[in-house]
């Protein structure tokens, strides 16, 4: 996977399309490894978004929720 210069929002994503991308240390990178690291552990989803956010996010309407079999509903 590619990433360019300009942000990418990224809804839902499976871990495993995720190996070998590359992020902006301390940026997103380590909050992708580490539910990428769930998701793949645990075989349950994971969010990352703003707290503020959290009913939103588990609706589905914001932030990124990384699961496997990403294209099922969360």
């Amino acid at each position: 996977m590619s990433t360019s210069a300009l942000p990418v929002k990224l809804e839902t994503i499976d871990p495993v399309s995720m190996r070998g991308a590359s992020f902006a240390s301390g940026s997103m990178d380590p909050k992708i490894a580490a539910a990428a690291e769930f998701a793949q552990t645990t075989g349950k989803s994971a969010y990352i978004g703003s707290l503020g956010d959290a009913a939103a996010i588990l609706q589905g309407m914001e932030g990124t929720r990384i699961g496997v079999g990403a294209d099922s509903t969360p």
